[in-house]
């Protein structure tokens, strides 16, 4: 300041110092700093409203001050934002951008970001982000440091500028932090909904839910996820969210009922149907659960709750939408047994079940409602009950029609058929008569008169017929009706009355009514009735096929050749082959063989072109063909038959009983090799098989296959069974034979004649009658049924029957008269067309006419047995034939132990044999001890060669007249050959005993025929064993001469005679004997074990004639010391009775081993009663050999009169 030139003024005054004042006012200041409201002004420039200038003038003046206040710069940026003013508020906010603090520097580049975009030229336009923008908002919706309210704010921003996927990722970073509430995130989502972002406001309303505590408030926010998405029918999307986040809500009853209609509103009745069945679980588990409360509050409270009644009925449309019919099914069962009296749920039931297949439970439900007052359901009933068989429902729905229409005819119909079906005819009579008494009608009484008659009550139903009767009149029908009735019940005569009535009334036209009064009259024998039925129904020309069948039957039985003529007339009006067959065959039943070959012979050559093509007619002409003894014409019908139908039964079976009676072996033995495997799967076969594989020597196949098989079932079929029997005697089963022979004869029915309607098979179980008494009771019984048979008082004869004249052959041969079966074998089957082979035979082996014999065994394709077959070749010395024949049976027969011996003698006669015996005696005077070795060569077919060496050592016992046994050794050769006029051996032996000797004999054996059999035998000094001196110190010259005949199978007799002169060793003369034996013998069984029992009676007459030569007698006195008396036999008269056991097999050859035994018992003059016991072991050992071991113990008897004891063993090796 420049200085002024006037002088300076005075100074003023002063009170107070300057550097008081200073102090004042700097105390001042302080003071007004103090009290200055500065946090007053901040806090209201904080919260001022929005767009306020003055607020933001105060927050820019404060930010001078402190420019690091970030609660002031978003502030302030907050002003600027609500006056649009963007600029200035990224202004506000730079300084912060970067700031230390994560969170200030999140918040103030999230409001950066935002201004920039808000800074738009049309801020309701959205703007399209940079890539560089985009990429700052995925930044920060990623960053977890971003502040909630800011992450809502950039949720909002996003979904504005379409960016999804953005917004998404920041609802995911919400989810996964706990810094929002439920209701933030509702208004949020709120927010979104409104903006037009579904998917995204679902998203945030599951937030929102997961948010909740509340079921209520999250069933909220989970259906108003749910809506926002079926707001824009993005159901699918709605749909997954359901499937991903129901969670808790799964049991929420209000959350699957919206769930039902939203799966129903997007078609998918799959899904509803789903949830519908969570809802009905839910819904039954809370009634279980309230149950369980219930009854834990108070025992005695009804446990029952409310049924849910819209819930069912919601999932009933849910799942009949879904067509899951088995859900719907088992909920309307669920709902009914719930509540069992809404019929609108039993009706739902029944249509469900219906469609879901189970139409049983649909018609309980329609019965159960239309017997509840639902007259409507009846018809279901009608409709259902028939096809599921429920007759008493559909009995009830009939009645209810009836009720309805008394008058309908079907309705009692009905009502009756269902009364039958149900097994309850008498309620259904009673029903039926009610209703007839109150509405009579044709039909009412037809029913009534149906059902009586089915349920047997024969008495109302013609009762009911009469009533008909008298309501409409009498007709052909109503008396045809009560005659039907009437002859079941057997009241044959008020039947005829019935049909009377309406006689006069019947045109010929009705046919059924004059059948059935032919058929009537014929059963009452009212023979003018049956002509005058016949004659108007037969002739007429509207006579059908079915009348002339109907009167065939009718006259079949009684009248054959009437129905065989009636047939042929058929066929000669129809023209049908069927009625021709049917006469032949009806002809062929009586062998009208004439008549059969009318028919043939009349036949043109056009229908019998065509007949020679069906099976039938081949069969039934090559049957006539038989029946006039053409076998190769007959032969030839039936395979041409078979040729046509190689399945024909009949024809197969009438080609094999055409071999079988033709004998016919070979041709039968092919034809079984070619269809007996296939044939045999014909059960109507088995019986030709059968009788066939018998015919062929092959019994037990028979037996095996065909017949045992089948014996149950036939047991009460006498003919079968005895031909069973017969096969089993034929197979060697001779035990089973006879016991079931036994069983008939016992079992057969009293003989008192009654007329059979067939003859021929009357007259076959006659003839088996009679040859079962034969077989079983031989003698008066059975002479008696054969002379009944064969009786010559009658029209015919009845040895023109091939079944008698074979029987009366067979007797003749059982009685042995040879000449009188001889002379019937000629004169009865002479006028035969063929002669029975095994007749033949059988006359020729009891004759021995061996040529004859020789034929037979030399003829071709022809049938005998087995053994009559090797009888024959034995007979005729041809051993190799009968091994062929024994052989080629035996393996079939493995029972036939005949079958079998016959063989085992045939092959082991021609074979060489070693034989060792040995055997120990104790006799009263010594005992002995015997060996023998044999060797017997067959050195030509006829011809043996037999070599023997043996031993005898004796020891005295101590007691008796010998001083001396001695002991003895002997060598022998003997040949045997056999011709055609026997057996003839020559032999030779040299003895070492007491002295030397050399025995020679000669003997001849022959068999004239199956009866008669002879031997001659003689020899010169023979050992002589008639007492034990004899037998150690003597010997015989003797002729022996035998005989045997057999008076049936069963029975034989046979005479011996012999004429012995006694010497001693040395040659003295002692004297001569003869004895004399009578014997006759009876079998017993005829089957294992062989029981025969047999008497006898005989002499011995000895006369003395001692010698006179010194020497000789010295030379005994070492033997004999007290003289010579003990070699002279005594004379006597001797008889006895005797049973064995097995006694062929005791001197046979046998299979196996079987035991024998014999008894005797006997008394001889002068010394008393005696006995003989032997008892032993027979049969094979190793195959080729035979072996017997036995025990003889006697007493008395012939010979010496003590005691005898025998201990033997014999062994025979064939080679």
């Amino acid at each position: 300041m420049p200085h002024s030139p006037s002088a300076a003024p005075a100074d003023r005054p002063r009170v107070v110092s300057l550097r008081a004042l200073v102090i004042f006012g700097a105390l001042t200041a302080a003071g007004m700093v103090l009290l200055f409201p500065y946090e007053t002004l901040v806090k209201a420039s904080l919260g001022a409203r929005q767009g306020d200038v003055l607020a933001a003038a105060y927050l820019h003046n404060l930010l001078r001050t402190e420019t690091d206040n970030a609660q002031m710069r978003f502030a302030l940026a907050a002003q600027h934002e609500a006056r649009r003013d963007y600029p200035a508020a990224r202004q506000a906010i730079a300084p912060l951008l970067g700031h230390p603090d994560p969170a200030i520097d999140h918040h103030a580049r999230w409001l950066d970001w935002r201004f920039t975009v808000d800074d738009a030229p049309d801020a309701r336009a959205p703007l399209a982000l940079s890539l560089e923008q985009r990429h700052i908002l995925r930044t920060l919706a990623r960053d977890p440091a971003l502040s909630t309210a800011d992450r809502l704010s950039l949720i909002t921003y996003a979904a504005r500028h379409s960016q999804t996927e953005i917004a998404t990722q920041a609802i995911d970073a919400l989810t996964a932090g706990a810094g929002i509430d439920a209701d933030a995130a509702e208004t949020l989502a709120d927010t979104l909904r409104r903006n037009g972002h579904p998917h995204l406001a679902a998203r945030v309303y599951l937030l929102a839910r997961d948010r909740s505590d509340g079921v209520a408030a999250q069933r909220q926010h989970f259906i108003a996820a749910l809506k926002a998405l079926q707001a824009v029918s993005d159901f699918p999307a709605a749909l997954a969210i359901a499937d991903q986040a129901l969670g808790a809500l799964a049991d929420d009853a209000p959350t699957l009922t919206f769930l039902i209609g939203l799966a129903r509103a997007a078609n998918r009745p799959d899904r509803a149907a789903d949830y519908a069945r969570r809802l009905i679980r839910l819904s039954l588990r809370e009634q279980i659960d309230g149950t369980v409360r219930l009854v834990a509050l108070s025992s005695d409270a009804d446990p029952a709750l409310p049924f849910d009644d819209a819930r069912y009925r919601l999932a009933y449309d849910t799942f009949l939408g879904a067509g899951a019919l088995e859900d719907a099914y088992v909920l309307s069962v669920s709902a009914v047994r719930q509540a069992p009296d809404s019929t609108d749920w039993r009706r739902r039931l029944a249509q469900v079940a219906e469609w879901h297949g189970k139409p049983a439970d649909a018609l309980a439900q329609w019965y159960y409602l239309a017997r509840s007052g639902h007259t409507d359901a009846w018809a279901q009933v009608l409709r259902l009950a028939p096809g599921l068989f429920e007759h008493r429902m559909l009995l009830d729905a009939h009645k209810f029609q009836l009720r309805q229409r008394p008058r309908d005819t079907a309705q009692l119909r009905s009502i009756a058929a269902l009364y039958e079906r149900l097994g309850e005819p008498g309620a259904g009579i009673a029903t039926l008569q009610a209703h007839i008494t109150r509405y009579p009608s044709d039909a009412g009484f037809d029913a009534l008169a149906t059902l009586a008659e089915r349920a047997g009550e024969g008495a109302i139903a013609d009762d009911a017929l009469l009533a008909w009767e008298q309501h409409a009149g009498a007709s052909p029908a109503l008396s045809l009706r009560r005659a039907a009735g009437l002859i079941v019940r057997g009241q044959l005569e008020a039947a005829m009355a019935a049909l009377d009535t309406a006689r006069t009334k019947a045109p010929d036209t009705a046919t059924d009514y004059w059948q059935l009064r032919a058929s009537l009259a014929g059963l009452l024998q009212d023979r003018k009735a049956q002509r005058d039925a016949l004659s108007r129904l037969v002739p007429q020309t509207t006579a059908r096929p079915g009348d002339f069948a109907d009167l065939i039957e009718l006259l079949r039985p009684a009248h054959p050749d009437q129905a065989a003529r009636l047939a042929a007339h058929a066929w000669a009006r129809y023209e049908n082959a069927e009625w021709l067959l049917r006469s032949l065959d009806l002809h062929l039943s009586t062998r009208n063989y004439a008549a059969m070959g009318g028919l043939i012979h009349a036949l043109d050559d056009a229908p019998r072109t065509a007949l020679e093509r069906n099976a039938t007619f081949l069969r039934l002409r090559g049957q006539w063909h038989q029946g006039l003894g053409q076998f190769d014409t007959a032969r030839a019908d039936f395979e041409a038959a078979l040729a046509q139908d190689p399945t024909n039964t009949a024809a197969r079976a009438s080609l094999l009983w055409l071999l079988i009676d033709g004998g016919k072996a070979d041709t039968l033995n092919t034809l079984l090799a070619r269809h007996e495997t296939r044939w045999a799967q014909d059960g109507d076969l088995h019986d030709a098989l059968a009788a066939a594989n018998a015919l062929l020597s092959r019994p037990q196949r028979a037996l095996d296959h065909y017949l045992l098989p089948r014996a149950r079932a036939n047991r009460d079929d006498f003919l079968w069974m005895m031909g069973l029997a017969d096969t089993l005697e034929l197979a060697g089963e001779l035990d089973r034979a006879w016991r079931l022979r036994e069983q008939l004869w016992r079992q057969r029915r009293p003989q008192h004649p009654q007329p059979s309607p067939d003859a021929a098979a009357e007259l076959a179980r006659r003839a088996a009658e009679t040859r079962l008494a034969r077989q079983q009771r031989p003698g008066d019984t059975s002479d008696q049924l054969l002379r009944a048979l064969m009786r010559q008082d009658g029209e015919a004869d009845p040895l023109d029957t091939p079944l008698l004249r074979d029987l009366a052959m067979s007797w003749l041969l059982d009685q042995g008269d040879i000449d009188g079966a001889r002379g019937f074998l000629w004169e009865r089957y002479a006028r035969a067309l063929t002669r029975p082979l095994w007749a033949e035979a059988a006359v020729a082996l009891a004759s021995d006419d061996r040529a004859t014999l020789a034929d037979i065994l030399a003829r071709r394709d022809t049938a005998l047995p087995a053994a009559q077959r090797a009888e024959i070749a034995d007979r005729l010395g041809r051993p190799a034939v009968v091994a062929s024949v024994t052989h080629a049976a035996a393996d079939d027969q493995r029972h036939n132990n005949e079958l079998h011996l016959q063989m085992s003698d045939t092959l082991l006669d021609q074979a060489h044999r070693l034989r060792l015996d040995a055997a120990a005696h104790k006799l009263d005077a010594f005992k002995e001890q015997a060996q023998h070795a044999e060797l017997r060569l067959r050195l030509a077919p006829r011809l043996k060669l037999s070599l023997t060496l043996g031993s005898i050592q004796r020891r005295l016992n101590g007691s008796g007249a010998l001083a001396a046994a001695p002991n003895e050794r002997q060598a022998s050769v003997e040949v045997a050959w056999t011709t055609d006029a026997g057996v003839t051996r020559l032999g030779v032996a040299r003895r070492h005993g007491l002295t030397d000797t050399t025995p020679v004999w000669a003997g001849h054996d022959v068999t004239l025929d199956q009866r008669w059999a002879f031997a001659l035998d003689a020899g010169v000094a023979l050992p002589a064993n008639e007492s034990a001196a004899l037998r150690a110190a003597g010997m015989k010259d003797e002729v022996l001469a035998s005989a045997a005949y057999g008076l049936s199978s069963r029975e034989r007799i046979a005479a011996q005679w012999a004429h012995s002169r006694y010497s001693t060793q040395h040659g003295l003369g002692l004297g001569r004997a003869d004895r004399w034996q009578l014997d006759y013998t009876h079998r017993l069984t005829r089957g294992r074990p062989e029981i025969e029992a047999g008497v006898y009676v005989g002499g011995y007459r000895f006369r003395a004639d001692i010698g006179d030569n010194a020497d000789d007698r010295a030379a005994l006195a070492s033997i004999l010391p007290g003289g010579l008396a003990p070699l002279l036999p005594d004379s006597y008269l001797f008889r006895g009775a005797r049973v064995t056991v097995n006694n062929r097999q005791r001197h046979g050859l046998q299979r196996a081993l079987v035991p024998y035994a014999t008894l005797d018992l006997n008394h001889v003059s002068g010394r008393g009663y005696g006995y003989g016991v032997e008892l032993g072991l027979s049969g094979r050992l190793f195959g080729a050999d035979q072996f017997l071991i036995g025990v003889q113990h006697d007493k008395g008897g012939e010979g010496d009169a003590g005691r005898s004891s025998a201990l033997f063993l014999d062994y025979q090796l064939f080679f």
